[in-house]
């Protein structure tokens, strides 16, 4: 029995950037992250549900979780609520077959975690950025960044005043119609633009944590922390 601790995200952005989380807060919990390349393939992964039930109900994994972006209503009918329901109606043949109830109603701001009756298998979801709100991983880290701290110790400006600028530029391209991305990506434009001009330039969110930007006692990420260990430990 291998007791398996499985986590489902999205990309290699999302596994990055939750390695860096659990690292940051040394939760050394064992999850395996396994990105599955977008939503969708996720979402297909959950449908060919047959070898998650076998490895399950063998013992071999004791917790299964799921990370994903709400996104917004604009983008082929997601946003938290349809997502949610999407992603419940997807585990439920998987949490049926194991004889564990599901939920009618969403455990907002918490995530949800579903048991069996002696908590030896949980399986949890939670939707970026914060289990209530439409959104994504971007939007995550834009709410919970320290905006108050400075470029530089020689520098009088601070990361708002950078990233303030970073949407500046982006509004310009709209206003000279070079803006090629629909509104709804605009938290992913903000936040890559604004990463690009760090010290060390990166295209990856974990660059937040690493960088000290990340406000670790900020409501969205003690939320996440929490949902990740009373689903994992």
């Amino acid at each position: 029995m291998s007791n398996k601790k499985i986590l489902l995200v999205e990309g290699e952005v999302d596994r990055c950037f939750i390695h860096s989380l659990l690292k940051a807060y040394n939760l050394r919990l064992g999850i395996e992250v396994e990105p599955k390349g977008g939503v969708d393939n996720l979402r297909r992964s959950l449908l060919n549900r047959s070898d998650y039930i076998e490895e399950i109900r063998d013992g071999n994994i004791s917790r299964f979780g799921i990370v994903a972006d709400a996104d917004a209503p604009a983008q082929d009918g997601a946003g938290f609520d349809n997502r949610w329901l999407q992603l419940i109606q997807d585990l439920t043949p998987i949490l049926s077959h194991l004889g564990i109830t599901i939920p009618t109603t969403k455990t907002v701001k918490l995530g949800e975690v579903f048991a069996n009756t002696d908590d030896s298998l949980k399986i949890g979801l939670w939707l970026m950025p914060n289990h209530e709100q439409d959104g994504c991983l971007e939007d995550f880290v834009l709410a919970s960044a320290k905006w108050d701290s400075p470029l530089s110790s020689s520098n009088p400006n601070n990361q708002h005043t950078l990233k303030q600028y970073a949407d500046d530029c982006w509004q310009a391209l709209d206003q000279r119609k070079l803006k090629l991305f629909a509104d709804y990506y605009h938290s992913k434009a903000s936040a890559y633009t604004w990463l690009a001009w760090q010290t060390k330039p990166t295209q990856f969110l974990s660059g937040v944590i690493d960088a000290g930007l990340l406000d670790m006692q900020h409501p969205y990420v003690l939320a996440f922390k929490d949902w990740i260990e009373r689903c994992f430990k």
